[in-house]
């Protein structure tokens, strides 16, 4: 049983190793202030036209293409943060907004570590928010295996203390951090 317990461990263990270190490194980036936006190349042009969110793909469109910026690979529109129509990914995002009696077009390029908060806050495509599924679930599994892996009784009393201290210093913390 504990060789299963091992093996489970161990692979998925491995496969996770990349999507560990992401969240790992820009969990700890955004807990730092750092947001999606740190370091991007952000242009705005303003556009003399009224928005109008059933046309917002042609004028954006035809202002990229006269200001010859690079159109996104990507034209399907979704809602922006904040109102407005968006294009693009989270690497390259063109969004059209009111501004009063025109339309605001912010083009947002993304570095690597802003990327890696968008994917983190769940931003991304939908197959990549699945695979952050399977890497929580893979978390749970890898403390219910590392546990039956690593239980025995001599220390039983020391690994429930640890786990009970755990547990008390988790809850107080959030709790004194919501309230």
């Amino acid at each position: 049983m504990k060789k299963m317990f091992r093996k489970i461990h161990v692979y998925l263990s491995l496969f996770f190793v990349p999507m560990a270190l992401l969240y790992a490194i820009s969990g700890i980036a955004y807990l730092s202030g750092i947001k999606e936006n740190i370091g991007a190349e952000i242009s705005k042009i303003i556009v003399p036209v009224p928005f109008n969110s059933n046309r917002a793909v042609e004028i954006i469109t035809q202002t990229l293409d006269s200001k010859q910026i690079k159109l996104p690979s990507n034209l399907h529109t979704r809602e922006a943060k904040g109102g407005g129509i968006a294009v693009g990914g989270i690497n390259y995002e063109v969004i059209a907004r009111p501004k009063g009696e025109q339309t605001l077009i912010s083009v947002t390029k993304r570095t690597l570590l802003g990327d890696m908060i968008m994917l983190h806050k769940g931003k991304g495509a939908w197959y990549f928010n699945i695979l952050s599924f399977g890497f929580g679930g893979a978390l749970v599994l890898f403390y219910l295996t590392g546990l039956v892996m690593s239980w025995n009784h001599k220390e039983k009393s020391k690994k429930l203390f640890c786990i009970a201290l755990g547990s008390v210093v988790t809850l107080t913390l959030g709790y004194l951090s919501v309230i």
